[in-house]
Parts: C-alpha cells; sequence; structure tokens
C-alpha cells in the first residue's frame, strides 16, 4: 500500500516534517511518496525552482524509511491512480485549512475515488505555513524556527541573490 502527500513544499517546513513522521507512525511498512508540484501546477511563483525543492526534501527525509520523492502536475487524483496509491495524507491546522481540504477530499473522491486522510498539526506548528516562511524571511524576519536547517541554509543564499 501507498499513500501521497502532495504540495509545492516551497518551502518543506517543521510541519511538514511532522505529519510525515505522524503517518511513519501510523504506517510503518506502508510507502509514502512525497508528490511535489511542479512549477506548472503550483498556481503561484514558487520562491525555489523544482529542482531545488525536489533536492531539499530529498535530503531531509534520507533519514526516514520508505519514502519516495516525486514529481507530479495536474490533478491529483489522476497522479494518485497512477501511482495506484490508497489514499491520499493532509494535515489542517484549522477551520480555514480544514473548510479548503474537505472540498479537495470530496473533490479526489469523485475524480479518482481516492480517500483523504487528515492529519491534525501539533500544536507548536499551528502557525507555521511555506506561505508565513517566504513572508517573514523575505521582509528581513527570522523564519529560521519554521524550517529545517537545509532549508534555512539555502533561503539564506536565495534571498542574498534577490
Amino acid at each position: 500500500m501507498s499513500a501521497i502527500f502532495s504540495g509545492s513544499f516551497d518551502p518543506i517546513t517543521n510541519g511538514h516534517l511532522d505529519k510525515i513522521r505522524r503517518f511513519r507512525a501510523l504506517w510503518v511498512d506502508e510507502r509514502l511518496i512525497m508528490a511535489v508540484a511542479d512549477d506548472y501546477c503550483a498556481q503561484k511563483k514558487t520562491l525555489f525552482s523544482f529542482d531545488e525543492r525536489i533536492s531539499q526534501i530529498k535530503e531531509i527525509v534520507s533519514d526516514i524509511d520508505n519514502i519516495e520523492v516525486d514529481r507530479f502536475s495536474g490533478l491529483i487524483s489522476e497522479y494518485a491512480k497512477k501511482k495506484h496509491a490508497m489514499f491520499i495524507i493532509r494535515g489542517v491546522r484549522n477551520t480555514v485549512d480544514f473548510n479548503y481540504e474537505m472540498e479537495m477530499a470530496l473533490h479526489n473522491r469523485r475524480l479518482g475515488d481516492i480517500e483523504t486522510v487528515f492529519i491534525p498539526t501539533d500544536e507548536k506548528y499551528f502557525i507555521v505555513s511555506s506561505s508565513a516562511v517566504r513572508l517573514i524571511a523575505t521582509l528581513g524576519g527570522d523564519a529560521d524556527w519554521m524550517i529545517p536547517r537545509r532549508v534555512r541554509n539555502d533561503l539564506r543564499e536565495k534571498l542574498a541573490t534577490i
């Protein structure tokens, strides 16, 4: 069996890692596919290129068993069918996330006959998001506590060139 955790991961955060580790605690032997949205389908301009995001994720999850990092574009329900995934995992921080994710879960079930499993965020990651990291760091604030060390270094280098 396999599950899919999809997103743009621009950048991957400690909140994402928490969900990965909690997934692994629940489904020890199952394969988790980190489906990274390519630049075309991300619907927003990314700070990190697709290749940079893939490199970051591969390094950061290298100590966690049975994870595949892959690119996807288009509908996640179609990608899930192609990968023979049993379900999609999604994190929810608040009611705004829940409303959005519930709608997406219903679409995915209708389009691809695939279920979604919600993993509530740990309270220490409640305000952590990739968009918050990008905004705070771009404006000169300290977002280090929200991201893994590898991303911190990459973020500093990236912002120095902008």
